[in-house]
């Protein structure tokens, strides 16, 4: 899933996302630069909706077997 989203809660601009940014590859030829799940968390648990919230464990999880 891809979401494209503005003044998002928990981050300042795009070029606060990008700063820690991981490269994707889609298909041979198209890369795509993603969110670290850090920033990803932080925009979470900003958020003011509820279903944007239920994603922090997730994210949290993630975050302390990948990234640790």
């Amino acid at each position: 899933m891809l979401a494209i989203a503005r003044n998002i809660p928990g981050t300042g601009d795009y070029r606060d996302l990008r700063r820690s940014a991981l490269p994707v590859t889609v298909d041979r030829r198209t890369m795509v630069l993603v969110a670290h799940p850090r920033d990803l968390l932080r925009i979470a648990d900003a958020s003011p909706r509820e279903s944007e919230r239920t994603r922090v464990p997730g994210l949290q999880a993630l975050l302390e077997s990948t990234y640790s």
